[in-house]
Protein backbone atom coordinates (compact mmCIF):
# COMPACT_ATOMS: atom_id res chain seq x y z
CA UNK A 1 0.00 0.00 0.00
CA UNK A 2 1.51 3.22 -0.70
CA UNK A 3 0.65 6.26 1.18
CA UNK A 4 0.60 9.37 0.61
CA UNK A 5 3.04 12.38 2.20
CA UNK A 6 1.98 15.38 0.21
CA UNK A 7 2.53 14.62 -3.46
CA UNK A 8 2.59 10.89 -2.61
CA UNK A 9 0.55 7.64 -3.07
CA UNK A 10 0.07 4.11 -1.45
CA UNK A 11 0.54 0.93 -2.75
CA UNK A 12 0.72 -2.59 -0.61
CA UNK A 13 3.35 -4.95 -2.25
CA UNK A 14 2.30 -8.52 -2.16
CA UNK A 15 4.29 -12.04 -1.56
CA UNK A 16 3.15 -15.16 -3.30
CA UNK A 17 0.69 -16.96 -1.57
CA UNK A 18 1.23 -20.89 -1.07
CA UNK A 19 -2.03 -22.09 -0.58
CA UNK A 20 -4.09 -19.82 -2.93
CA UNK A 21 -4.35 -21.63 -6.51
CA UNK A 22 -7.13 -23.58 -5.16
CA UNK A 23 -8.61 -20.36 -3.99
CA UNK A 24 -11.83 -20.61 -6.14
CA UNK A 25 -12.48 -24.11 -5.95
CA UNK A 26 -12.44 -23.49 -1.91
CA UNK A 27 -14.90 -20.83 -2.28
CA UNK A 28 -17.36 -22.30 -4.93
CA UNK A 29 -20.60 -20.11 -5.28
CA UNK A 30 -19.19 -18.59 -1.99
CA UNK A 31 -16.78 -16.29 -4.25
CA UNK A 32 -18.38 -13.15 -4.25
CA UNK A 33 -16.95 -10.16 -3.18
CA UNK A 34 -18.90 -9.89 -0.06
CA UNK A 35 -18.20 -13.09 0.97
CA UNK A 36 -14.57 -13.37 1.61
CA UNK A 37 -13.72 -13.24 5.25
CA UNK A 38 -10.73 -12.55 7.49
CA UNK A 39 -9.60 -16.14 7.50
CA UNK A 40 -9.85 -16.82 3.20
CA UNK A 41 -5.66 -15.58 2.53
CA UNK A 42 -4.14 -17.24 5.85
CA UNK A 43 -0.79 -18.08 4.12
CA UNK A 44 -0.74 -14.78 2.27
CA UNK A 45 1.63 -12.33 3.36
CA UNK A 46 1.97 -8.84 2.77
CA UNK A 47 3.96 -5.90 3.52
CA UNK A 48 3.26 -1.94 3.02
CA UNK A 49 5.78 0.52 1.31
CA UNK A 50 5.29 4.22 2.25
CA UNK A 51 6.45 5.63 -1.04
CA UNK A 52 7.28 9.23 -1.23
CA UNK A 53 7.76 10.37 -4.79
CA UNK A 54 10.52 13.32 -3.86
CA UNK A 55 13.65 12.64 -1.35
CA UNK A 56 13.51 12.13 2.48
CA UNK A 57 16.07 14.10 3.25
CA UNK A 58 14.99 17.38 1.82
CA UNK A 59 11.64 17.60 3.55
CA UNK A 60 11.12 17.65 7.63
CA UNK A 61 7.42 17.02 6.76
CA UNK A 62 7.47 14.25 4.87
CA UNK A 63 10.00 12.38 7.21
CA UNK A 64 7.65 12.99 10.26
CA UNK A 65 4.43 11.68 8.00
CA UNK A 66 6.53 8.54 7.80
CA UNK A 67 7.67 8.43 11.44
CA UNK A 68 4.28 8.76 12.52
CA UNK A 69 2.57 6.15 9.94
CA UNK A 70 5.38 3.77 11.05
CA UNK A 71 5.16 4.25 14.68
CA UNK A 72 1.66 3.41 14.48
CA UNK A 73 1.85 0.68 12.78
CA UNK A 74 3.74 -0.92 15.96
CA UNK A 75 1.02 0.00 18.62
CA UNK A 76 -0.60 -2.55 19.95
CA UNK A 77 -4.30 -3.79 17.46
CA UNK A 78 -2.13 -1.40 14.87
CA UNK A 79 -1.14 -2.23 11.23
CA UNK A 80 1.18 -4.84 12.32
CA UNK A 81 -1.50 -7.67 12.47
CA UNK A 82 -2.45 -7.24 8.85
CA UNK A 83 1.05 -6.39 7.46
CA UNK A 84 4.44 -8.17 7.68
CA UNK A 85 6.47 -5.26 7.02
CA UNK A 86 6.59 -1.95 7.01
CA UNK A 87 9.47 -0.06 4.30
CA UNK A 88 9.76 3.39 3.72
CA UNK A 89 11.10 4.25 0.15
CA UNK A 90 11.46 7.04 -2.27
CA UNK A 91 11.39 7.64 -5.83
CA UNK A 92 14.01 10.88 -6.05
CA UNK A 93 12.11 12.79 -8.53
CA UNK A 94 13.25 16.32 -8.32
CA UNK A 95 10.29 18.52 -7.08
CA UNK A 96 10.48 21.13 -10.21
CA UNK A 97 9.86 17.87 -12.38
CA UNK A 98 7.34 16.24 -9.78
CA UNK A 99 4.70 18.06 -11.43
CA UNK A 100 0.37 17.35 -11.24
CA UNK A 101 -1.42 20.32 -12.91
CA UNK A 102 -4.81 19.14 -14.49
CA UNK A 103 -5.68 22.14 -15.33
CA UNK A 104 -2.60 22.07 -18.04
CA UNK A 105 -3.40 19.11 -19.38
CA UNK A 106 -4.62 20.06 -22.84
CA UNK A 107 -1.43 22.49 -23.11
CA UNK A 108 1.42 21.18 -20.82
CA UNK A 109 3.06 17.63 -22.34
CA UNK A 110 4.68 17.17 -18.29
CA UNK A 111 1.15 18.31 -17.11
CA UNK A 112 1.38 14.60 -14.88
CA UNK A 113 5.29 13.96 -14.66
CA UNK A 114 4.91 13.18 -11.26
CA UNK A 115 2.40 10.50 -10.99
CA UNK A 116 3.38 8.70 -13.97
CA UNK A 117 7.56 8.88 -12.99
CA UNK A 118 6.46 7.62 -9.60
CA UNK A 119 4.43 4.97 -11.24
CA UNK A 120 7.69 3.56 -13.35
CA UNK A 121 9.34 4.00 -10.03
CA UNK A 122 7.42 1.96 -8.21
CA UNK A 123 7.21 -0.57 -10.77
CA UNK A 124 11.39 -1.09 -10.70
CA UNK A 125 11.27 -0.59 -7.26
CA UNK A 126 9.50 -3.57 -6.28
CA UNK A 127 10.88 -5.44 -9.54
CA UNK A 128 14.54 -5.56 -8.35
CA UNK A 129 14.20 -7.42 -5.39
CA UNK A 130 15.87 -5.20 -2.64
CA UNK A 131 12.88 -5.25 -0.36
CA UNK A 132 12.08 -8.54 -0.85
CA UNK A 133 10.72 -11.31 -3.88
CA UNK A 134 6.86 -9.93 -4.69
CA UNK A 135 5.01 -11.18 -7.62
CA UNK A 136 3.42 -7.63 -7.64
CA UNK A 137 1.89 -4.40 -5.78
CA UNK A 138 -1.82 -3.28 -5.38
CA UNK A 139 -1.17 0.55 -5.82
CA UNK A 140 -3.68 2.36 -3.70
CA UNK A 141 -3.95 6.48 -4.06
CA UNK A 142 -3.97 8.36 -1.31
CA UNK A 143 -7.33 9.17 -1.52
CA UNK A 144 -8.35 6.06 -1.27
CA UNK A 145 -10.29 4.67 1.83
CA UNK A 146 -11.11 1.35 2.42
CA UNK A 147 -14.74 1.05 3.96
CA UNK A 148 -15.23 -3.19 3.72
CA UNK A 149 -14.10 -5.53 6.10
CA UNK A 150 -10.85 -7.89 5.42
CA UNK A 151 -10.53 -5.71 2.08
CA UNK A 152 -6.82 -6.99 2.06
CA UNK A 153 -8.30 -10.58 2.06
CA UNK A 154 -10.49 -9.59 -0.42
CA UNK A 155 -8.13 -8.02 -2.89
CA UNK A 156 -5.32 -11.23 -2.16
CA UNK A 157 -8.02 -13.69 -3.03
CA UNK A 158 -8.98 -11.43 -6.23
CA UNK A 159 -5.09 -11.89 -7.10
CA UNK A 160 -5.41 -16.01 -6.23
CA UNK A 161 -8.63 -16.24 -8.25
CA UNK A 162 -7.48 -14.40 -11.61
CA UNK A 163 -4.11 -15.31 -12.10
CA UNK A 164 -2.67 -15.02 -14.52
CA UNK A 165 -2.95 -11.26 -15.95
CA UNK A 166 -0.68 -8.45 -16.20
CA UNK A 167 -2.68 -5.47 -14.68
CA UNK A 168 -6.24 -6.66 -12.69
CA UNK A 169 -8.52 -3.31 -11.31
CA UNK A 170 -11.62 -2.00 -11.95
CA UNK A 171 -13.07 0.56 -14.41
CA UNK A 172 -15.35 3.39 -14.13
CA UNK A 173 -18.41 2.63 -13.18
CA UNK A 174 -19.95 6.05 -12.50
CA UNK A 175 -22.79 8.31 -14.34
CA UNK A 176 -20.37 11.59 -15.29
CA UNK A 177 -19.94 10.38 -18.59
CA UNK A 178 -23.45 9.86 -19.71
CA UNK A 179 -24.11 12.62 -21.52
CA UNK A 180 -21.14 12.17 -23.59
CA UNK A 181 -20.66 8.41 -23.40
CA UNK A 182 -20.11 7.58 -27.18
CA UNK A 183 -17.88 10.54 -27.66
CA UNK A 184 -15.07 8.53 -25.12
CA UNK A 185 -12.20 6.83 -26.41
CA UNK A 186 -12.73 3.28 -25.85
CA UNK A 187 -8.83 2.81 -24.38
CA UNK A 188 -10.21 5.57 -21.86
CA UNK A 189 -13.56 3.29 -21.22
CA UNK A 190 -11.79 0.31 -20.64
CA UNK A 191 -8.63 1.30 -18.55
CA UNK A 192 -8.38 0.00 -15.16
CA UNK A 193 -7.90 2.99 -12.54
CA UNK A 194 -5.04 3.42 -11.26
CA UNK A 195 -5.41 2.19 -8.24
CA UNK A 196 -5.05 -1.73 -9.43
CA UNK A 197 -2.68 -5.12 -8.76
CA UNK A 198 0.27 -4.34 -11.23
CA UNK A 199 1.87 -8.02 -11.56
CA UNK A 200 5.66 -7.16 -11.74
CA UNK A 201 6.71 -10.96 -12.95
CA UNK A 202 4.47 -10.20 -16.25
CA UNK A 203 6.27 -9.68 -19.58
CA UNK A 204 3.85 -7.81 -20.92
CA UNK A 205 3.74 -5.43 -18.03
CA UNK A 206 7.31 -4.53 -18.62
CA UNK A 207 7.23 -4.05 -21.58
CA UNK A 208 4.45 -1.67 -20.67
CA UNK A 209 6.35 0.15 -18.15
CA UNK A 210 9.74 0.14 -20.40
CA UNK A 211 7.81 2.23 -23.18
CA UNK A 212 6.51 4.76 -20.69
CA UNK A 213 9.87 5.20 -19.43
CA UNK A 214 10.97 5.41 -23.23
CA UNK A 215 7.80 8.22 -23.84
CA UNK A 216 8.62 10.68 -21.00
CA UNK A 217 10.20 13.25 -22.81
CA UNK A 218 7.52 13.03 -25.39
CA UNK A 219 3.82 13.94 -26.10
CA UNK A 220 2.82 11.04 -25.12
CA UNK A 221 3.79 11.44 -20.99
CA UNK A 222 0.92 14.00 -21.18
CA UNK A 223 -1.55 10.83 -20.64
CA UNK A 224 -1.30 9.60 -17.13
CA UNK A 225 0.65 5.82 -16.87
CA UNK A 226 -2.82 4.07 -16.64
CA UNK A 227 -4.63 5.56 -19.31
CA UNK A 228 -1.31 5.23 -21.46
CA UNK A 229 -0.70 1.92 -21.02
CA UNK A 230 -4.89 1.08 -22.16
CA UNK A 231 -3.89 3.16 -25.03
CA UNK A 232 -1.23 1.04 -26.04
CA UNK A 233 -3.34 -2.35 -25.55
CA UNK A 234 -5.74 -0.97 -27.61
CA UNK A 235 -3.70 0.35 -30.23
CA UNK A 236 -2.06 -3.00 -30.46
CA UNK A 237 -5.33 -5.01 -30.67
CA UNK A 238 -7.43 -2.99 -32.22
CA UNK A 239 -5.30 -0.44 -34.35
CA UNK A 240 -6.76 2.77 -32.75
CA UNK A 241 -4.10 5.36 -32.79
CA UNK A 242 -4.49 7.77 -29.64
CA UNK A 243 -5.01 11.66 -30.38
CA UNK A 244 -3.19 13.60 -28.06
CA UNK A 245 -4.11 17.56 -27.65
CA UNK A 246 -3.15 20.08 -30.62
CA UNK A 247 -1.27 22.24 -28.86
CA UNK A 248 1.10 19.55 -27.04
CA UNK A 249 1.41 18.25 -30.42
CA UNK A 250 3.82 21.69 -31.09
CA UNK A 251 7.69 22.09 -30.23
CA UNK A 252 8.93 25.69 -28.70
CA UNK A 253 9.14 26.69 -32.80
CA UNK A 254 5.24 26.19 -33.06
CA UNK A 255 5.92 23.26 -35.57
CA UNK A 256 4.18 19.89 -35.07
CA UNK A 257 6.03 16.99 -33.28
CA UNK A 258 5.91 14.18 -35.68
CA UNK A 259 5.57 10.42 -33.15
CA UNK A 260 7.44 7.34 -33.53
CA UNK A 261 4.86 5.01 -35.49
CA UNK A 262 4.56 2.30 -32.50
CA UNK A 263 1.32 0.03 -34.20
CA UNK A 264 3.30 -2.85 -35.15
CA UNK A 265 5.35 -3.37 -31.98
CA UNK A 266 2.53 -3.37 -30.21
CA UNK A 267 0.46 -5.34 -32.28
CA UNK A 268 3.20 -8.03 -31.30
CA UNK A 269 2.65 -7.92 -28.06
CA UNK A 270 -1.02 -8.27 -28.50
CA UNK A 271 -0.25 -11.24 -31.16
CA UNK A 272 1.54 -12.68 -27.95
CA UNK A 273 -0.87 -12.21 -24.90
CA UNK A 274 -4.08 -11.26 -26.19
CA UNK A 275 -5.45 -14.45 -25.99
CA UNK A 276 -4.86 -14.77 -22.24
CA UNK A 277 -6.97 -11.71 -21.24
CA UNK A 278 -4.01 -9.84 -19.72
CA UNK A 279 -5.68 -7.28 -18.23
CA UNK A 280 -8.58 -8.28 -15.84
CA UNK A 281 -11.05 -6.35 -13.75
CA UNK A 282 -12.62 -6.32 -10.54
CA UNK A 283 -16.36 -5.78 -9.38
CA UNK A 284 -15.18 -2.47 -7.66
Amino acid sequence: DEFEVGPNGEFIAYKNSTEGRNLYGELGDRHLFDFVGSDAMKSAKADVFLFYSQTFSENDVAIKAVDTIIDQFFEPGGWSQCFDNIYAIEANIPQELDLYIPSAQEELYNWVNGPNRQYEAAFRIIQSGEWGVYDGFYLMEGDSVPIKSHWLDVVLSEIEVNRPFAILGAQYDGDKWDNFYEQIPISLLHHTNGNAIYNTSHPLLERLVGQLEVEAPCPYNSIPYDYRMSQMWVEGTLGIVPELAPKIMLNEEGENITLSDNINMFKKWADIWEKENPFKYTPV
